[in-house]
């Protein structure tokens, strides 16, 4: 269960508690099941084989037994944890900090301002809470895996299975910091020795994500770039799209933002400090990422360097019909993700590759639905509905009225215009006929 309330401890905080006690001891007992089952396995005891063969049959039941109970549970916390429903307790945590906020203070009424809106556009509020907006969720997942980790390590000395998490803003002049709290276990001391120096290259290391994985399939992340996602962010006004590629968002010098990290007093876990400019950052001045009104659209397609790198730019036009409330972004490279032919409600075809990673970083109201899925926005009440290419399901995403989003769209390759040109016009079925 988790729950969020306002702290008692501090004006400007809010307190998260997330029961993890029937998580933590059913991992440890598939964990342990699986260590007797390699025990019986490796064994040089002489024993019948036919009682050999009796003991492993029970083990290996009593393995799938505890994995399956395990697995049960941890659903229950990703459902939770993913998409929207993993969203909202940060828009949760948001809405209790806003009723805190001293609306005859100037600087806190500008801060109730932001903190109380929902979906506000990228670039319209301050970079702190902009990049928790879609980085929150993880830290909690990361906070999650490091309570675990530390119960297992430290089982016999009856460590914690209740993670608390508490959120606390600092409103000075024009800064704002966030600091985030857990009681997970802390961070590791090379790990913090060396954060710093990783910020300024850049050159994330994943050790402690390794550490992570010795423990099998209970982690949600371990891919190593949860905190430094959120980094990024904050210090470098961007994120990568590859480990050579870097794509800067904001404006964002060096100095204008800061993220510590360290362990709390009582050495039972860590905090992170993030510290922004209460103004939002003007957009970077680049070319690559144009963010344009339109009805119609040329864009222009790249090869993908890492297969060919010598590939050369070829220009691509076709008709995109949307409802006006979109707000089309070309991004300059194709993502690598299943193509999709949209059809709007006026049965206009376009071949579109849209990628659920390039919504990312666009605020919630603007909801992305797995790999290379289209987002929900837009000012219409019609149904839009996104064709396969014939190797993937219809799927049909309403639009919510009033609401504004940005999809970012990569253009298509010859393959998929090819694969667009033969699909068959669609009919005036029910099931192709827009909804109201």
């Amino acid at each position: 269960m988790i729950t969020i309330a306002l702290s008692e401890e501090s004006r400007l905080a809010v307190k998260l508690t997330v029961d993890l006690k029937g998580y933590c001891e059913s991992y440890k007992r598939w964990r342990d099941s699986r260590k007797a089952l390699e025990d019986i396995d490796t064994s040089g005891e002489p024993r019948p084989a036919v009682v050999m063969v009796e003991e492993r049959r029970r083990a290996t039941q009593l393995v799938e037994e505890t994995e399956n109970a395990f697995k049960q549970i941890r659903a229950f916390y990703t459902a939770r944890l993913s998409a929207l429903p993993g969203d909202l307790h940060w828009h949760e945590i948001k809405n209790l900090l806003s009723t805190r906020c001293n609306l005859l203070d100037p600087g806190e009424n500008r801060l109730f301002s932001f903190l109380s809106g929902f979906g506000s556009e990228a670039g319209a509020s301050p970079l702190v809470l902009e990049s928790l907006d879609c980085s929150f969720v993880e830290l909690l997942k990361n906070s999650m895996d490091a309570l675990l980790l530390n119960y297992l390590k430290n089982a016999a000395t009856e460590a914690t299975t209740t993670l608390e998490m508490r959120v606390a803003l600092n409103l000075a002049g024009e800064t704002l910091s966030v600091a985030i709290t857990d009681n997970a276990g802390g961070f590791s001391a090379a790990y913090l020795t060396s954060f710093n120096e990783t910020i300024k290259s850049r050159n994330y290391n994943k050790t402690h994500s390794r550490e992570k994985c010795q423990y099998m399939d209970y982690c949600f992340g371990g891919a190593g770039r949860g905190l430094p996602i959120l980094v990024d962010y904050i210090v470098h006004g961007g994120f990568s799209r590859r480990p050579d590629v870097f794509e800067k968002i904001y404006q964002v010098k060096e100095g204008d933002t800061s993220i510590d990290i360290h362990n709390t007093l009582d050495a039972k876990g860590a905090e992170i400090i993030i510290t922004t400019p209460m103004a939002p950052f003007a957009a970077a001045e680049t070319e690559n990422i144009p963010l344009r009104r339109i009805d119609s659209a040329s864009m222009t397609s790249h090869e993908d360097e890492d297969e060919d790198e010598a590939s050369e730019v070829v220009e691509k036009e076709f008709e995109v019909s949307l409802p006006a409330s979109f707000v089309l972004a070309s991004p300059p490279k194709p993502r690598q993700v299943p193509p999709l032919i949209f059809l709007d409600s006026k049965e206009t075809t376009a071949a579109l590759a849209i990628s659920a990673k390039a919504l990312a970083f666009i605020p919630p109201g603007a909801l992305a639905s797995g790999t290379g899925a289209a987002a929900e926005g837009g000012a219409s009440d019609k149904k839009l509905r996104l064709e396969g290419d014939g190797k993937r399901s219809r799927q049909t995403y309403e639009l919510a009225s009033g609401a504004g989003m940005e999809l970012r769209l990569f253009p298509p390759t010859d393959e998929v215009i090819k694969r667009a040109r033969k699909t068959p016009k669609p009919t005036k079925s029910a099931a192709m006929r827009p909804r109201n």
